[in-house]
């Protein structure tokens, strides 16, 4: 999987995944009491394209709890000798050879069914506010 490709393929999953990791970034900074200076940089200074294609790229496993919150529920299981995504109880290829290469699977193709999510709701979104302007 080539992180960069996918989110510049997936820009509305990317800035998702950014806007998420700026959440909880900031929800733990509110606990951070020590060194204000650096609480206010780190908050300003956001989230990169390229820090959040390491962190999907590195430990694509921390945005699992993201995808749940759009129902894409993800499972990696090992069985007959192989391991096997799934989202949604719905297998994602074949089996892989090991948990890194299944996760890499599946993470890419939450990854583009939260782009079509979120075209989805961006669609209805406008639809509506065009109706209400009629």
């Amino acid at each position: 999987m080539d992180a960069k490709q996918l989110m510049q393929d997936y820009p509305l999953a990317k800035n998702r995944l950014k806007g998420w990791f700026l959440d909880k970034l900031t929800a733990n900074m509110e606990n951070f009491e020590e060194d204000e200076a650096f609480k206010k940089f780190m908050i300003e200074s956001g989230i990169t394209d390229d820090q959040i294609e390491n962190i999907f790229k590195e430990g694509g496993r921390a945005c699992l709890d993201m995808f749940d919150e759009y129902n894409l529920y993800v499972s990696i299981i090992y069985s007959d000798g192989g391991f096997k995504s799934m989202i949604n109880d719905e297998s994602i290829g074949t089996s892989f050879p090991n948990r890194k290469s299944a996760e890499s699977a599946v993470l890419e193709q939450c990854v583009k069914m939260l782009e079509d999510l979120l075209t989805e709701q961006l669609t209805e979104n406008e639809d509506t506010n065009d109706n209400s302007e009629n």
